[in-house]
């Protein structure tokens, strides 16, 4: 096919599972705030979270 474009697969540490790149860097591993220990306050995290928010779409009711 064409412009046809195969997925590139990793071995997800020792697991033995194959994993596309792609997921592989679209997941997340634990809360990363707490991994760091970072106290966010809850203006922080409301804004940090906003644009995760579903949101209309212009031009459509």
């Amino acid at each position: 096919m064409p412009g046809r474009v195969d997925m590139d697969y990793v071995k997800l540490g020792n697991t033995g599972l194959d994993v596309s790149r792609i997921c592989l860097g679209c997941m997340s591993f634990g809360k990363a705030v707490e991994a760091m220990s970072i106290e966010l306050s809850a203006e922080e995290i409301a804004y940090m979270e906003e644009p995760y928010l579903p949101h209309p779409i212009v031009g459509h009711s």
